[in-house]
């Protein structure tokens, strides 16, 4: 698995203990605004920052994508693990999904930039949530049928919009899978990517949103996970 992965697994697999610096509480409860549309500074700094992370520890030539990743207290309020198990689903899967806003992503595009010696402007790029759902498959291409599914939901419950993965969803990209063979029986671990854009009138819909959850299909029926605000205020989320 290229590096860029496992330093992602590394985020998702990172031992509670070293997490204390994350006590709930210890952040004030940031506005979904904030977290979803983050200010030009906020995305700058998070450009910066991983540029350089890449910069003064270069990736391994050759490699897809950056393996550049912050400690994990940097990243607060910009991404999270969440390591809560799904019901229904067999024991042996891993439910960890690492969730990236925006000033995640666009770290992530300038520290790919930065291998490459070039620049971004960080008010021309989309900004973009993205889901890595971990899983395991039999073949690859089984993940072509996964699917998913944002819903931004106000305090009573309410569906106020949906948003469907972009374009930049790749689910089945073999750079993302891992094969490992446990006794004979041989499947390819690894990671859906599911990128969702705010839909439309996001200041309105930011604004009156309380709840986002992600309702998505791995090959094991309909799963669904939820997330309030206060939930970036820390590293990771377990049962």
């Amino acid at each position: 698995m290229p590096a860029r992965f496992r330093a992602v697994l590394l985020c998702l697999l990172l031992p509670s203990t070293t997490m204390a610096f994350a006590q709930p509480g210890v952040a004030p409860t940031p506005r979904w605004t904030d977290l979803l549309q983050p200010p030009v500074e906020v995305r700058q700094k998070a450009c910066d920052d991983l540029a350089a992370f890449e910069k003064a520890n270069p990736s391994p030539a050759g490699q897809k994508y950056t393996s550049a990743a912050l400690p994990a207290e940097q990243t607060i309020g910009q991404q999270l693990a969440d390591r809560r198990r799904s019901p229904g689903v067999p024991e042996r899967l891993v439910n960890n999904i690492l969730i990236q806003l925006p000033a995640a992503n666009v770290g992530s595009i300038c520290a790919n930039a930065a291998r490459e010696n070039r620049t971004v402007n960080v008010r021309t790029l989309l900004m973009t949530t993205t889901f890595y759902v971990q899983t395991d498959v039999a073949m690859v291409r089984d993940a072509l049928k996964f699917t998913a599914t944002l819903r931004y939901l106000d305090e009573t419950g309410k569906v106020l919009a949906e948003a469907q993965p972009t374009r930049l969803t790749r689910t089945a990209d073999p750079a993302q899978w891992d094969r490992k063979c446990v006794q004979g029986e041989c499947r390819w671990h690894g990671f859906s990517l599911f990128n969702f854009s705010g839909p439309g009138n996001t200041a309105q819909l930011y604004a009156k949103l309380h709840t986002l959850q992600l309702v998505y299909d791995r090959g094991y029926g309909t799963e669904t996970r939820t997330y309030v605000a206060a939930d970036f205020t820390r590293t990771e989320l377990k049962d």
